[in-house]
């Protein structure tokens, strides 16, 4: 500082005063001197202060007891009193806004050198009682707005968003620095003002003025001199530099900016009090971008955006993006700029009203104001909360700009309800859960972190929705609920600030495109990734991605996302890629064959990790082609809405990087990297964007094999994408958008693509598709490029008769869809959750008996099994379950003894009457089973008396039951009855797969017609053994004498004869009772039944010789193929694939994961038939060892043994009973670890494997007549000769009819059984026939 110099500084732009030091301290010059003790400046302030001091409190806040600063006014419910205290807060934040503003101004003028920390601690007081003061206004505006506004339902939503805006909310000293940055970036847009501050210190500054005022009147001077106060100034520059800057963000004004070519600011140039401010350099200028004005927002529509780096990648002269694109994106006209910025104008106008609606203090305000302009000039309203407002509005949120832009498209057109109506009360936890004997299972879940918390959030919505309460003190605003379809829907709510209006809605509703290129426009500096995030459907995103595509909102980093031709062809047709790796064909060694055997080798695959629509159609297509393309990708999917995964391959398969340390083929495999946790996580953190919503599957498909192109995985998502979309057309893989596609056309000038106009007649964007002149190329691994579309890329003929199997619904017309992953039959849920259903068990139900609605409702746990869960407790000394054996016969024996109160018909049935004869006592386990197996206790009439015959069957199985138990189930020992448990557990399993297999089997018998005969068939024994149950008949005790079974050995054995019985019955005199009744006369003429007329209808099977035995001279045509390397005929496909779809619908067959496909799917004609599938086994003939096992007799020598039997018995009877199997596999289930063996392929290469025997596997037919040998060895040595096993049929010989019968319903109990998978399939057996009728039937019946 030069000596003699004034020290003041200027208070205009702060620079040194550079005249001489004239004043008696010798600092200041005399306009300095002046102003420091004798202006309105200081005088203005000692007056502030002293009125500051002397303001007294109202009466409320003296009387409290309660401090200012922790006061919320919750007990005020008066207007007046809130008046009264909000003008005396008002009043107290003003005087220390001017007192601290005059304070600081006049030290950091006149004193700057100095330093002073008692004015320093004042200053700290001063702004502690500003602080307190500020909040206490807020909370006071709060209470106000509770009791003004309270009976307005949308007032709700307003407390939340300002206890959003509390939570979030800055401190002071942040938002002071944010201030000085903000004027700093508009430096320019001040200037004026600044020059005129400055002119007007200047001529209160002139010698002239200053020398004439002195002369003329000392008091006159002084008088004026107390009349300029600049603090005024200042406060008032302040407020009016907020005002100017939002009518800049609010585009009011077009906004200037000028050139700083003048000098007369200096260096220092200062636009308010706060700090020393210049203009910003180039560098400062970019650290933050800066809101446009309507100027430069013109001009960038108008010029168009370049592309950044990276744009090279586009593949120009396609459809969406054309040659004339290739630099920068095309310009707007300028009709269209001049509405497009009015329309943004109105939508900053609505992202001020959103904002003001987070401010309590500022909401009466804003809702008495029917302007912008009149809040603004609203006394009331605080320069803090301008400073606020402007700091918001120049970097509002992404959400917040989306709201805004989607409350200028629903408009004030609408005649809406303010709130929400009141809604039927809804009781969420009102559905009843089906009741299970076991835990659930649990399901494998992966959600990301920021899912986990928006689903946190939702749910505390919903709870608070639903239960009309919130745990925290400001509740979540009622946006109604969600349906089933997962649609919102719920009353919309508005409220109307500064004149315009807003809504509550928009968050969470899909947005038009004219607000996302309203949102493009404003947010200049965003890319397609932010505004991603903020949709709210799967739908607003998918529209979002095209009109991207093609080029519809002007801005450079919103089209570079299709930079990628690859990912271009994914999303137009709803595939949206998230994330790939494309290079590890040059990281895997062991395609070198070199290097397989070396030490170090390394194998890695390829991967896509996408989304698709969830609850769509086609996206359950896509997911079930590409997880039946295992011989090429493999596939995890994923629910975004809770995190389960749906479907995943095996653990063995995961695996995306592995390297081998070892030499030789025994070194092991170290996987480095697989699916998983850590690589969901990974994934997650590199991803570029996020969806802001759960409606999608993520998918994550990789290459089945190491080492491939990534041609590989992304030709097999892009064929499976053509056929989920059933594309038979190039053409057709647009549809998908045909929607936005057919509303948008290319500008012939600019080539800007833009919405058609309402009867405008132009040619859209997808008639261009279309044009026969449009011209399509493909290429891919291994295929030159060209125009012509390879055939299995297209939806074909065969695709569609596959999918009338696996999509059934679709062309019923039904909606019952199934989720992916989910069980689609008996066979899948088993292999699932293979637990049976232990209710059954404990009520004494069998797994086959169907009960009502209401039936299985009252079905209950017992108390004693409501906590076990994991095991059922057999401890003979738990009190739960003493006494209480889960057998039929021991509950019903003990229900039997102690009632002794039984009705009469029970007590005088036939077969009690025989007890009684026998002195066997009424409560005996035998006669009690018999009698509850007969239905004793319910009839209402007394039965027919019982024959000799049964009679003896009875006393021989009562003698056979006493030799061999000897013991009561009540006298069981603790290790008898844990044993016996056992073996009832596992034969009510054993029952319950039988049941899921026979239902399977059956859907998938391709024999036509034939599950209309089984459905017959099943009626037809079920009505007559219920006949004979309700006459008391018990003649099926014969056979169960005849085969020694022990009667209480297991629930089923009494019922398994009988039905066996009833079965074999139907063909002999024992039925006609049953006939002539009014329950099976419809059956009197039935096929069935008159087997001399069936024997006439052959039925239409394929033959059923296995490789082993099918003559060469068959495979010819396949031969043909494989040796001149033909491609795989068409027709063949035709017949092939829809047998395999039924197969693999019904869970028979399934995708193999092996690389060693043994079989090939062919198609061949037999004599009088179509085409059938047949599946050529022949290269593992080699591999198998020739069998050592029976060989199945010829039909001669059957007929032999069957003629030497007539010739020896003149009255001989036959029955030819056949088990049932399905023309194209036997009802006997393969190994786990033995079904690679079986694995095929079929005319497009996709991998499958039997979980059943095929007839078409080497030595088949060995293994079903050695399965039979099994089933009767434990009674052949009963049957004897009577006998003859011929792979899945059994020849039964008698002397007589009554002997057939016994013999017949022996050999049918015998087959069917534990473990009661087998069955006797009655459309191809022949029963109670003679020898004749043998010889004369068709060698198909026999063969």
């Amino acid at each position: 500082m030069e000596s003699g110099k004034c020290t003041a500084l200027n208070i205009s732009d702060e620079s040194l005063c550079q005249d001489a030091a004239t004043s008696l301290n010798g600092l200041f010059c005399q306009f300095h001197s002046n102003q420091c003790q004798g202006t309105g400046l200081y005088k203005g302030y000692k007056r502030r202060n002293a009125r500051l001091d002397s303001l007294k409190p109202p009466k409320y806040l003296v009387e409290s007891s309660t401090a200012v600063a922790n006061q919320d006014f919750a007990d005020v419910d008066s207007e007046e009193t809130l008046r009264e205290v909000h003008d005396y807060l008002l009043l107290r934040y003003r005087l220390l806004t001017r007192v601290i503003g005059a304070r600081k101004l006049h030290h950091s003028r006149f004193f700057s050198m100095n330093m002073d920390y008692g004015h320093q601690h004042f200053l700290d007081n001063l702004q502690s009682q500003k602080f307190i003061t500020i909040r206490a206004l807020e909370r006071l505006e709060r209470r106000t707005g509770e009791v003004l506004f309270k009976q307005q339902e949308w007032f709700e939503w307003a407390k939340e968003r300002q206890e959003e805006e509390e939570n979030a909310r800055e401190n002071e000293s942040k938002k002071v620095k944010r201030e000085a940055a903000l004027f700093k970036r508009y430096w320019n847009q001040f200037k004026a003002r600044l020059q005129k501050r400055k002119k007007k210190e200047e001529v209160k500054k002139q010698e002239e003025y200053l020398e004439q005022a002195f002369k003329e009147n000392m008091s006159l001077e002084e008088q004026d001199e107390a009349s300029w106060d600049p603090i005024e100034d200042v406060v008032e520059d302040e407020r009016v530099g907020y005002v100017d800057m939002i009518d800049l963000f609010l585009m009011i004004k077009e906004g200037t900016l000028e050139e700083d070519d003048t000098k007369e600011t200096g260096k220092n140039a200062s636009v308010l009090k706060k700090g020393k401010s210049r203009k910003p350099t180039a560098k400062e200028s970019n650290d933050k971008k800066t809101v446009e004005t309507k100027v430069e927002m013109r001009k960038r529509l108008r010029t168009g955006s370049e592309y950044r780096n990276g744009a090279s990648l586009f593949v120009r002269g396609t459809i969406n993006n054309p040659l004339e694109t290739l630099k920068k994106v095309p310009p707007l006209p300028g009709d269209e700029i001049d509405r497009l910025l009015e329309e943004i104008s109105e939508v900053k106008h609505l992202l001020f009203c959103r904002l003001l609606l987070s401010y309590a203090a500022l909401l009466p305000a804003a809702i008495r104001a029917s302007s912008v302009e009149e809040f603004l000039n609203d006394p009331e309203v605080k320069d803090a909360d301008l400073r606020d407002l402007c700091l918001k509005m120049e970097d509002p949120k992404p959400q917040e700009v989306r709201d805004a832009c989607a409350d200028l498209v629903c408009g004030e057109g609408e005649d809406l309800e303010v709130g929400f109506p009141q809604e039927e009360s809804q009781d969420v936890g009102s559905t009843k859960k089906k009741k299970s004997f076991w835990p659930s299972l649990p399901d494998k879940k992966w959600m990301p972190k920021r899912a986990k918390e928006a689903q946190k959030r939702d749910q505390h919505r919903l709870d608070t929705m639903a239960g009309g309460a919130c745990t925290t003190e400001v509740p979540y605003v009622n946006f109604g609920v969600f349906d089933d379809e997962e649609q919102y829907r719920g009353t919309r709510m508005r409220v109307r600030l500064c004149g315009r209006v807003i809504y509550n809605y928009p968050s969470e509703k899909a947005m038009s495109r004219g607000g996302w290129l309203h949102f493009c426009i404003i947010a200049k500096d965003s890319n397609l990734s932010d505004a991603i995030q903020l949709c709210r459907t799967w739908d607003e995103f998918f529209e979002l991605s095209i009109l991207a595509l093609y080029q519809y909102f002007p801005a450079a980093s919103w089209v570079e996302w299709a930079a990628d031709t690859m990912n271009t062809q994914l999303v137009t047709l709803g595939f949206i890629p998230y994330g790939d790796v494309r290079i590890v064909s040059t990281l895997t060694t062991t395609q070198n064959r070199e290097m397989r055997r070396a030490r170090g080798a390394f194998e890695a695959r390829n991967f896509v990790a996408a989304h698709v629509k969830r609850n769509d159609q086609t996206s359950r297509r896509l997911i079930r082609y590409l997880s039946m393309q295992t011989n090429r990708v493999l596939l995890l999917v994923r629910d975004a809405t809770d995190g389960r995964i749906l479907i995943e391959p095996s653990k063995d398969e995961q695996w995306l990087l592995r390297e081998k340390s070892g030499v030789g083929r025994t070194a092991d495999w170290i996987v480095r990297k697989e699916i998983g946790d850590d690589f969901y996580e990974e994934l997650e953190k590199h991803r570029n964007w996020h969806l802001g919503f759960s409606e999608y599957y993520d998918l994550i498909v990789w290459d089945r094999e190491a080492g491939q192109s990534f041609g590989n995985v992304f030709s097999t998502i892009l064929e499976m994408l053509f056929k989920a979309h059933r594309c038979r057309k190039p053409a057709d893989s647009y549809n998908v958008a045909a929607p936005m596609l057919k509303s948008l056309t290319r500008d012939d000038s600019s080539h800007r693509t833009r919405e058609i106009k309402t009867g405008e007649e132009v040619k859209s964007i997808f008639d261009e598709i279309h044009d026969e002149g449009t011209r399509f190329r493909f290429s891919g691994p291994g295929m030159k490029p060209t125009e012509e579309a390879p055939l299995h890329l297209l939806y074909g003929d065969d695709d569609m008769l596959e999918d009338q199997i696996l999509f059934p619904e679709e062309y019923l017309g039904e909606d019952n869809y199934i989720t992916p992953g989910q069980a689609r039959n008996a066979l899948d849920q088993l292999e699932k959750d293979p637990r049976p259903e232990f209710l059954r068990f404990i009520h004494d139900l069998d797994t086959d008996e169907e009960l009502s609605e209401e039936e299985a409702a009252e079905l209950e746990y017992p108390e004693e099994f409501e906590s076990s869960g994991d095991e059922i407790s057999t401890q003979s000394g738990d009190d739960s379950s003493e006494g209480k054996e889960m057998s039929l016969s021991t509950s019903n024996a003990e229900q039997c003894t102690h009632d002794k109160d039984m009705s009469f018909p029970f007590k005088k049935s036939p077969l009690l009457l025989l007890c009684d004869e026998l002195k066997i006592p009424v409560g005996h386990e035998l006669a009690v089973a018999m009698c509850t197996e007969l239905g004793l206790t319910k009839i209402e009439q007394p039965t027919e008396p019982m024959t000799e015959a049964e009679k003896v069957a009875f006393i021989s199985i009562y003698n056979q039951y006493v030799s061999d138990s000897g013991t009561s189930l009540k006298d069981l020992d603790p290790w008898e009855e844990e044993e016996r448990m056992k073996k009832e557990i596992r034969i009510f399993m054993d029952r319950d797969k039988a049941k899921a297999f026979k239902d399977a089997w059956h859907r998938a018998d391709l024999e036509p017609g034939s599950r209309h005969k089984y459905f017959e068939s099943t009626t037809l024994v079920n009505s007559i053994e219920k006949f004979d149950k309700q006459r008391c008949s018990v003649t099926y005790i014969i056979p169960f004498a005849f085969l020694r079974l022990k009667p209480l050995e297991h629930r089923r054995v009494i019922r398994d004869m009988r039905r066996a019985f009833s079965m074999m019955c139907l063909f002999f005199p024992h039925a006609h009772g049953f006939l002539v009744s009014e329950h099976g006369n419809v059956f009197q003429d039935h096929n069935i039944l008159n087997q001399a007329h069936r024997a006439t209808m052959p039925p239409d099977r394929r033959r059923h010789d296995s490789n082993k035995t099918m003559p060469r001279s068959f495979w010819r045509d396949w031969d043909d193929i494989r040796r001149n390397k033909g491609t795989y005929p068409a027709e063949w496909n035709l017949a092939v694939r829809p047998i395999l779809a039924r197969l693999y619908q019904e869970g028979i067959i399934r995708n193999s994961y092996s690389l060693n496909l043994q079989g090939q799917a062919t198609a061949a004609k037999e004599p009088g038939r179509d085409l059938d599938m047949y599946i050529d086994f022949r290269n593992t003939l080699e591999n198998i060892e020739s069998m050592e096992l029976e060989t199945p007799p010829s039909k001669e020598n059957l007929f032999g043994c069957a003629r030497r039997f007539a010739a020896a018995n003149e009255d001989a009877r036959f029955a030819f009973l056949r088990t049932w199997s399905s023309p194209h596999f036997y009802p006997l289930m393969i190994g786990h670890d033995r079904r690679d063996a079986l694995a095929f392929a079929d005319g497009l290469g996709r991998a499958w494997e039997w979980k059943f025997i095929p007839k078409d596997m080497i030595y088949s037919e060995w293994s079903m007549h050695h399965n039979l040998n099994l089933r009767m060895r434990p009674y052949r040595r009963l049957f004897g000769d009577s006998i003859v096993i011929r792979r899945d049929s059994v020849l039964v010989m008698a002397a007589d009819e009554d002997e057939l019968l016994k013999l017949a319903s022996a050999v049918t109990y015998a087959l069917q059984t534990d473990t009661w998978r087998l069955e006797v399939d009655l459309w191809r057996s022949f029963v109670n026939v003679n020898f004749d009728f043998l010889q004369k039937l068709d060698d198909v019946w026999i063969n």
